[in-house]
């Protein structure tokens, strides 16, 4: 960010020092910080504080989504932006959804939002409806040479078949002696109390007792809609599951056309743990693998498997597909994964594990709320500069995109908008320590002498109203004030003096608009002792 300014022919040194990200191992550079509030690379190469976060005004939320609008669930009603979605009413706990042409899918309630412009409908996935007084009736006729059979139960005491099901379904039918008339079963034509299928192999029959059509969607412990399919997958059957194309609502379908829903059993240890889709491919992930799964129609459909460090349980809500590579949360940090290798991005977190992980981005930012133990991070990962800061301790339960807008739900149940606010917010910025040590002598043997003065000079902007604490703290001593401004605007030089010691950590705090532009450290070697 800053190159090295060469050093001078006398015994006094200066050098510009890099304005860097968080740093939480011991194997750092001058320049990274130890700790931050509110900071952010919005500037870069300069750091300075981010804008404050608005409230929306929203209570008692549990999830949100964003698809043509943002979507919030409150007090087990579901919203699009102001409007109620009718006629819907969900459980309480977290929510997965999934967006795919006009239906917005919600899981676990397995339920889905047709949405036709402004107008928005609510629907089950599954559908079921039993009655009795079922009659099979098979007919037969010819047409030139062809035999055609029709296949049409009749039921008198029943729900209206047309508000349950449609053409194309693959239900389940259940409540027929006949083995012939049980099963899957596609639906040819519908109406109130008569069902066509297309399957020839069922014969005359009527029913004793009570007769149920069902169609059923897999329970799926982590959905993602990949071209115009809804995927997911089961950990307790390992099994992966693929919708009929345009169709969340159908899993069942095995007629054999380009249309046809999939599903694979997966043999590989471990739970999955994720997925999400990426470049032509389908990715489902388990902690210490990911199985891709490639193809554009059932038939072609194959996967493969990868031993690499894939999604850390827990952690599903940390995916976030930016520019067609995944960004997730690990067992050992942060990954990213382009289709080849997952690398990690995170070294600077040290011994840090994190856990309980969500994600979201802005194209330039990846964001992350976190647990490191029970204490929550919420930080940042500029992209361009691969600088990661801590903004604040916020606990996020979702994080959505909305146009250019990034929305957090807070554990309090408020949804706020990040970079949205005017209202000056306190921040602080820790260097980690700068050490008093330097190379001394251009001889093979190196002895490390200590500095006679050691002088910063912090040149930074700072906006009207605004205010900075400078503090020096030395060889792990008290922290002491040195400076502190009221900004009246415009640019400030500010000299910090270092007294002689092994090293020393610098922190300035304040509150209002502050950037930092520049650090040069200026001394002079004096002896070894």
């Amino acid at each position: 960010m800053f190159p090295k300014l060469p050093y001078q022919t006398s015994a006094r040194q200066a050098v510009e020092t890099k304005l860097l990200g968080l740093n939480y191992s011991d194997n750092y550079t001058e320049g990274q910080l130890s700790d931050s509030q509110m900071i952010s690379a919005r500037r870069y190469p300069y750091i300075a504080t981010k804008n404050a976060r608005t409230d929306l005004g929203y209570e008692n939320v549990s999830a949100i989504y964003a698809f043509d609008g943002l979507w919030t669930v409150r007090n087990g009603k579901l919203y699009c932006d102001a409007a109620e979605i009718s006629g819907l009413t969900l459980t309480s706990g977290m929510k997965q959804f999934a967006a795919m042409y006009k239906k917005l899918v919600i899981f676990p309630d397995k339920k889905y939002v047709y949405i036709d412009g402004s107008t928005k409908t609510a629907h089950d996935m599954e559908a079921k409806s039993e009655g009795t007084g079922a009659t099979v009736t098979v007919t037969e006729q010819q047409d030139g040479d062809e035999t055609i059979t029709t296949c049409t139960i009749t039921i008198s005491y029943v729900d209206d078949l047309t508000s349950k099901f449609a053409v194309g379904d693959v239900i389940e039918i259940d409540g027929f002696t006949n083995t012939e008339n049980q099963g899957m079963k596609t639906i040819k034509a519908l109406s109130a109390t008569e069902i066509e299928v297309e399957e020839a192999t069922m014969v005359d029959e009527t029913a004793a007792g009570t007769v149920s059509f069902e169609r059923n969607v897999p329970t799926l412990d982590y959905i993602c809609v990949h071209d115009n399919r809804l995927w997911g997958c089961n950990n307790e059957t390992r099994t992966i599951y693929a919708s009929r194309i345009d169709d969340p609502t159908n899993f069942n379908d095995l007629s054999g056309n380009a249309n046809d829903s999939w599903m694979v059993d997966v043999a590989t240890d471990g739970d999955f743990t994720g997925c999400a889709s990426m470049s032509g491919a389908v990715i489902f992930f388990k902690e210490h693998s990911i199985l891709k799964v490639l193809g554009s129609y059932a038939a072609e459909f194959q996967t493969n498997n990868y031993q690499m460090e894939g999604v850390k349980t827990g952690c599903n809500k940390s995916i976030q597909n930016i520019g067609e590579t995944l960004y997730y949360v690990g067992v050992n940090g942060v990954y990213v994964y382009n289709g080849g290798t997952a690398s990690l991005i995170s070294y600077v977190f040290g011994e840090k594990r994190l856990s309980d992980a969500v994600a979201g981005h802005d194209s330039n930012n990846y964001y992350l709320s976190a647990l490191d133990g029970d204490n929550p991070l919420f930080l940042t990962y500029h992209m361009q500069s691969g600088l990661w800061l801590k903004e604040d301790t916020i606990r996020a339960y979702d994080i959505a995109l909305n146009g250019n807008t990034l929305n957090i739900l807070s554990n309090e149940g408020k949804v706020l908008t990040e970079n949205t606010g005017t209202e000056a917010v306190p921040f602080s910025i820790t260097f980690k320590p700068f050490y008093e040590s330097v190379k001394s002598g251009n001889t093979s043997t190196v002895a490390f002498a200590k500095k006679r003065y050691s002088k910063l000079y912090l040149r930074m902007e700072l906006g009207r109203g605004a205010n900075v604490k400078v503090e020096v703290r030395e060889d792990d001593g008290l922290w002491k004030e040195v400076t502190k401004i009221v900004g009246k605007g415009g640019l400030y030089t500010v000299p910090v003096v270092i007294g002689r010691c092994d090293k020393y950590e610098l922190r300035l705090s304040g509150k209002g608009a502050f950037c930092l532009l520049n650090m040069m450290r200026e001394y002079r070697i004096g002896s070894a002792r």
